[in-house]
């Protein structure tokens, strides 16, 4: 978080437009509305108003004349003042006249603890001439009105998930430690300097160990170093986009000034490591996306950059979680976290501050407005991207960022709020994301050794208990969900000989194991004595069928099983193959008749008959009996 100066920075380089919808040109006067923290109507004020930033008990906003007679009619406070000249820049105190003077602007209005100056860019500090600016120097864009956010439809259950409880139990406060050490040990992570480059590569190499994100470092401007963007594809919903993210970049005093930056925000870029890591484990049905922000101490403009190009994309992010600042703790302060209402939607903050009393009891939960700062949070909230920041605490925040004893120890001083802090974010984000199953991970508890059909099989291992279906080498069974979370079901009657495929789905994928089949009994394929042939038991030689009836009893006999019927005359030589699949053979067999053509050769007079049975699967064939006997052929 920024807080060079007690200021509020609104420019106005441009020239006016005359949209109302983009929120610039004479069509209005800009106002100082105080709406008193009241949520409800600062939302309303920018859904009906052109609303250019949310300093917490007041906004700035452009009214026409209507607009401006009907707030007033309504009791709310309304200050007016002139625009700024061209070339200038728009400043609000609101806090006090330290530091004023030296920015040489011209008073627009005084009012209360409100100072509103005009300045010209060049008077402002190092690093505070860009766009976007936050905190004690925060640049908003004139042209560009406050979009409204659409309240969360989310809720947080009732009961406690268990996915859920273990993310948040898998929270690692030594993870924690560790990455706040080794990115504060880095000189400055300033984002104009060489040395940043370093914070990136350490962030992402921190990624290169969890293969299931992609990630990438856009950049934004050759002025700064790049953005670092991962993401975990959802399932269902994957269109829908959570976020968390945390800015990388650190700064204090003049360009060669050591900045460790451990609070601010070595501990947020932290956080969200440790997010990620612990997600890149799970599947949910949103898409997740993990940012650390470059350029966030010049101004937001790592993040606005991202956020102008997200609404401009059209993406569907439903919610944008920040963490800057998580691991400072004043003496006599309680164990809590304070939910910044500037820039923030109350339906994402009542969310995550019910997710914090049902997953992290320890932490207490606040909110509270700045008087004076904000964070990337604004970036997606000014677009109408739900959003909210989280905070070690408004009032007493590290009394040294921005300094060379934002250190280890010295402000980032107590790990333990910094990881409740980052448990109360990750349960936050699972409900959004909605956790899902893996795909099972299993075993099957059978014999040793080959098993045959009908056996009864156990599957036990993980992410069983939600099921959808099983298959034992491409057939259906039906099983029975066990209350140790394993899996009970019946092998198919099969004639098949070797390995099958054991696929077991849920709504995270297919888990596979392999069951051995071993057929012991062939299955009984019996053609009657005497064969029942037609013609008064002779084969007629010639065209005229002679037929016989063949009768298949087989207990493993499935309606997708392949009978083949071979007769062979005189010596065994093959004279027809019949090949054929019935479905009214059911399990227990069936009655088939087959027409038997004897070729017209004389040689065949007299000759043997024999008739064959066989069932035949893909890698096992069973035969039957083989009746013999002498035909008189004509």
């Amino acid at each position: 978080m920024n807080a060079l100066l007690p200021l509020i920075l609104l420019a106005a380089f441009a020239a006016p437009s005359t949209s109302m919808q983009d929120g610039a040109g004479p069509a209005g006067v800009l106002h100082l509305v105080t709406h008193d923290g009241d949520l409800a109507l600062r939302d309303r004020l920018i859904a009906d108003c052109a609303v250019f930033a949310d300093l917490g008990r007041h906004v700035v906003a452009r009214l026409s004349p209507g607009e401006s007679r009907t707030l007033a009619a309504r009791g709310l406070e309304l200050a007016a003042f002139d625009d700024p000249r061209p070339g200038e820049v728009l400043v609000v105190s609101a806090r006090d006249r330290a530091g004023l003077g030296a920015l040489h602007g011209r008073v627009l209005l005084a009012r209360r603890a409100f100072f509103v100056l005009a300045v010209r860019p060049e008077v402002l500090p190092e690093g505070c001439r860009g766009s976007g600016f936050h905190g004690g120097l925060q640049v908003v864009d004139l042209a560009t009105r406050y979009r409204p956010s659409a309240p969360l439809s989310a809720s947080v259950p009732e009961l406690v998930d268990p996915r859920i409880a273990a993310l948040v139990a898998g929270v690692r406060q030594q993870n924690l430690l560790n990455d706040v050490t080794s990115l504060s040990a880095i000189f400055t992570r300033r984002a104009t300097r060489a040395e940043n480059a370093q914070a990136v590569a350490l962030v992402t190499a921190r990624l290169q160990a969890m293969p299931r994100l992609t990630w990438s470092t856009p950049t934004f401007s050759a002025s700064y170093g790049p953005n670092v963007i991962a993401e975990l594809p959802g399932t269902d919903l994957a269109h829908e986009i959570v976020m968390v993210g945390a800015h990388l970049d650190s700064i204090a005093g003049s360009s060669t000034t050591r900045s460790p930056g451990a609070d601010d925000n070595a501990s947020g870029s932290a956080a969200v490591l440790e997010i990620a890591r612990l997600f890149a484990a799970q599947n949910f049905r949103r898409t997740l996306r993990f940012a650390w922000w470059n350029a966030e101490e010049f101004g937001l403009i790592g993040s606005n950059a991202y956020a102008t190009a997200a609404a401009s994309r059209g993406d569907r992010i439903t919610a944008y979680v920040n963490t800057d600042m998580n691991a400072y703790r004043a003496s006599g302060d309680g164990v809590d976290v304070d939910y910044v209402t500037n820039d923030s939607t109350p339906s994402l903050i009542a969310l995550l501050s019910a997710a914090t009393t049902t997953y992290v009891p320890a932490l207490g939960v606040r909110t509270a407005s700045l008087s004076g700062g904000t964070s990337d949070h604004r970036s997606f909230f000014r677009f109408g991207f739900p959003a909210a920041f989280p905070f070690e605490d408004v009032p007493s925040y590290s009394p040294y960022i921005h300094t060379t004893n934002d250190l280890v120890g010295t402000s980032a001083n107590d790990f333990v709020l910094a990881t409740l802090i980052t448990q109360s974010i990750v349960a936050g984000l699972a409900i959004l994301a909605e956790p899902v199953p893996n795909a099972p991970n299993f075993t099957l508890d059978v014999a040793a050794g080959p098993t045959v059909g009908g056996s009864a099989v156990i599957a036990s291992g993980t992410d069983l208990d939600v099921a959808t279906g099983v298959t034992v080498g491409g057939r259906i069974v039906p099983f029975t969900a066990q209350p140790n979370g394993s899996l009970a079901f019946t092998t198919p009657p099969s004639s098949l000989a070797g390995p099958a495929d054991v696929a077991i789905d849920n709504q995270g994928g297919t888990g596979h194991a392999t069951f051995t089949f071993a057929v012991t009994n062939p299955p009984a394929l019996r053609v009657p004595s005497p064969l029942g042939l037609g013609g008064g038991g002779t084969i007629v030689v010639g065209a005229t069928p002679s037929w016989f009836e063949v009768t298949f009893l087989s207990p493993l006999l499935g309606p997708t099983d392949l009978v083949v019927v071979q007769m062979a005359i005189g010596g065994g030589q093959q004279a027809l193959l019949f090949a054929f699949a019935d479905a009214t053979l059911g399990p227990s067999g069936g009655i088939a008749e087959h027409g038997v053509v004897v070729p017209n050769d004389p040689t065949l007079l007299g000759a043997d008959f024999h008739l064959q049975s066989a069932l035949v699967e893909p890698a096992f064939t069973a035969f039957g009996t083989t009746n013999v006997a002498t035909i008189s052929i004509r």
